[in-house]
């Protein structure tokens, strides 16, 4: 987490669920500060979030429904590791059709290892508070799934 200028921790409300700290002495405390403490999240439940709501929201408008992240890509992109090691498996190809096989660089491939966006999708918009379960009961397909939790989370 950041710390305002002066190492002190204050949350802003307004910048809070993005993981920035402010010194409230840089805040118009008429306008804002005097409210504010009743909305502060505790900071010990704010250490154990494994990421900022922007990160995920730009983690969510990334996912398509269709591929495989490969594991260094999920790391560099903001993935937290306990999310990794839970969602990441080996995916073989299906040759019954186009649609079954993996494709790397262009190349068919037979395995490959990693995490399926569908499966990120899923656990960002349930880490952002959508009830996935009820928004995705009534679509059909991996890329109507991910469209469908992505515009759950926008109406939030």
């Amino acid at each position: 987490m950041k710390k305002g200028c002066c190492g002190q921790s204050y949350h802003c409300s307004d910048c809070c669920q993005n993981g920035i700290i402010l010194n409230p002495e840089n805040l118009n405390t008429t306008k804002n500060w005097a409210r504010r403490p009743a909305q502060l999240p505790n900071l010990i439940e704010l250490a154990q979030f494994p990421m900022t709501r922007l990160q995920a929201l730009q983690l969510l408008t990334q996912c398509v429904g269709d591929e495989i992240w490969s594991v260094e890509l999920c790391r560099s992109q903001g993935v937290p590791d306990d999310w990794i090691e839970d969602l990441a498996d080996c995916y073989e190809s299906g040759f019954r059709s186009n649609r079954e096989t993996i494709y790397y660089d262009n190349q068919m491939i037979n395995q490959y290892h990693g995490i399926r966006d569908l499966d990120l999708a899923y656990r960002l918009a349930n880490f952002l508070g959508v009830e996935t379960e009820r928004v995705t009961q009534s679509v059909l397909g991996p890329r109507s799934e991910v469209r469908a939790l992505q515009e759950a989370v926008e109406e939030l």
